[in-house]
């Protein structure tokens, strides 16, 4: 079985993180499926600026910025164990109202597979827009989490093995959508 990772509905919208774009890094960059290579100089960092409760908000393992999601040290840990080969991590320091919080971290997922069930799949092109998409089984051979070939800027596909290891370790904050993903959203 092969999941859709993505953020939990219930995810407030004041814990949404901005990117410090005075980084030498465009964020872009962190949605094009590449190994980074960062120097001592580079200093990615996410704010929130609004008053919340830093308790609640440190319950969130899988968390939403405007550039690209970040994950906690225990998500961290789970890509490292299940997914090693299959995404970079990059460190960034998150700040709430200009008090570091702690180090998190930036997902790259590096393998993009064609692995999309386009006869199950309904896309439409006028919007741009996939109201359900389906991964064909046994697509995703040895990776454990991958992005979709004409899906790259969509949720991450994770297996099994990955998914179960996060509800093993309590993750929180993200959701896992089965296949096939129904956009309920339209």
């Amino acid at each position: 079985m092969y999941y859709f990772l993505g953020v939990s509905p219930k995810y407030p919208n004041s814990y949404w993180l901005e990117y410090d774009r005075s980084s030498a890094i465009e964020s872009i960059r962190f949605l094009m499926n590449e190994r980074m290579v960062l120097s001592e100089s580079d200093n990615l960092r996410f704010d929130i600026k609004k008053n919340i409760s830093l308790p609640k908000f440190l319950k969130y393992d899988y968390l939403c910025t405007d550039a690209s999601p970040i994950v906690s040290k225990r998500l961290a840990d789970v890509f490292k164990e299940v997914a090693f080969d299959d995404v970079q991590l990059l460190p960034v320091q998150v700040y709430i109202k200009g008090e570091l919080v702690g180090t998190y971290y930036l997902p790259i997922f590096l393998k993009v597979i064609d692995c999309i069930d386009w006869d199950s799949t309904i896309y439409d092109a006028q919007y741009n827009f996939f109201k359900r998409i389906a991964i064909l089984p046994g697509s995703l051979g040895a990776n454990s989490v991958v992005k979709a070939k004409g899906y790259h800027l969509g949720d991450p596909i994770v297996n099994e093995a990955f998914y179960s290891k996060c509800l093993e370790k309590g993750i929180c904050g993200c959701s896992f959508y089965e296949n096939p993903y129904i956009n309920k959203s339209i």
